[in-house]
């Protein structure tokens, strides 16, 4: 016996509603991004945190609905500025 179209639309539903806001974002939270929002913190050659103002980052891997990408997070506070890939 098979799940009604019904089904399907609530399972659906509910999958973007748990992965919309990762995939938002994902695509959102760019370096341009973080440029245009936080200009004193980029400069060349160097990106700060905007929390702590640690100019040590690290790259995270993050799974999302789409895909994969890259989470730029902060070292001293543990913040994702913003993501690549």
């Amino acid at each position: 016996m098979g799940y009604s179209i019904y089904h399907w639309i609530v399972i659906g539903l509910i999958v973007l509603v748990v992965a919309g806001p990762f995939i938002v974002r994902a695509r959102l939270y760019t370096l341009e991004s973080y440029r245009r929002d936080n200009p004193d913190c980029v400069k060349p050659g160097r990106v700060a945190c905007r929390h702590c103002g640690g100019t040590s980052l690290w790259m995270k891997r993050k799974a999302f609905f789409v895909g994969t990408g890259w989470a730029h997070t902060c070292r001293t506070c543990g913040q994702e500025l913003y993501y690549s890939g």
